[in-house]
């Protein structure tokens, strides 16, 4: 599926890191990303430093707002550093204080 895009074995184990982030973003928002999606969630570990556990969470994130777009995904990546949200736990914490906001 997406392992041509990732390259050989060698490249793959380089690139292991990224393994999980293809994986949720291939199952979740596209089965087979393009050059320029795989680009820009490297972009997202590598230049705006967001953590792989997050990103995957993020991916997700999309999918429950139906919003399955490398558009959308960027938006809340946007917004996590904007809110200096960098971990799953400020993430999921972020989130439950805005449903407590929200509902008083």
């Amino acid at each position: 599926m997406f392992e041509n895009k990732i390259g050989s074995k060698a490249e793959k184990k380089e690139r292991g890191y990224m393994e999980k982030i293809i994986e949720a973003y291939s199952k979740y928002i596209y089965s087979n990303p393009s050059d320029i999606e795989l680009e820009a969630l490297e972009h997202f570990v590598n230049v705006l430093g967001i953590d792989e556990d997050l990103l995957v969470r993020i991916i997700k994130e999309a999918v429950f707002s139906n919003a399955r777009t490398l558009n959308y995904i960027n938006g809340i990546v946007r917004n996590c550093l904007n809110d200096e949200i960098l971990t799953v736990e400020d993430f999921e914490r972020s989130k439950q204080e805005r449903r407590n906001k929200h509902c008083i």
